[in-house]
């Protein structure tokens, strides 16, 4: 959706909307898509819009919510919930715990992927210790609801998350 148009890139043509009408957005295969994003600046048109999506598609769906109460509560039900405030905290945060890493992701051609280590192989393994490590750069490693910042002598562990 285009900020302040009412639009969607559907597959062959863009449609201007004059209000976000889930029927005729389904019409038009707004919902076709494995990702779908919905950011108007209206916490509730989102919320609606996110609830349709949810219901026409096994995607993903990433709603904009402001209001720390519907975050919680769209959270909750499964939603990927993002919002303005959140997304220039975390950038804040970001730079003051690691401006090298903010700068490496802002202006590199590389991607950032999170891995979740299933393998017993690799339970127990020192980071140091990973083949192709030098092509690698792992940013954090997440256990449970904390992370840690990894350093060679890291211990990789099933179920760990690696950014």
């Amino acid at each position: 959706m285009g900020v302040g148009g009412h639009s969607f890139k559907g597959e062959a043509a863009l449609h201007q909307l004059t209000s976000f009408d889930e029927t005729v957005m389904e019409s038009l295969g707004a919902f076709e898509a494995d990702v779908i994003v919905l950011a108007d600046m209206d916490d509730e048109v989102n919320a609606r819009l996110a609830r349709r999506a949810k219901e026409l598609t096994d995607g993903r769906v990433l709603v904009r919510i402001e209001q720390p109460k519907l975050q919680l509560e769209f959270s909750r039900e499964g939603f990927e919930v993002f919002s303005t405030l959140f997304a220039a905290r975390t950038v804040l945060r970001a730079l003051i715990e690691n401006p090298g890493g903010l700068q490496l992701i802002a202006e590199s051609e590389g991607t950032i992927h999170e891995v979740t280590v299933v393998s017993l192989r690799l339970h127990m393994v020192l980071l140091r210790q990973l083949p192709l490590l030098d092509q690698l750069l792992i940013l954090r490693i997440y256990r449970g609801e904390s992370f840690l910042i990894p350093h060679g002598n890291t211990e990789i562990r099933r179920g760990g998350r690696l950014s």
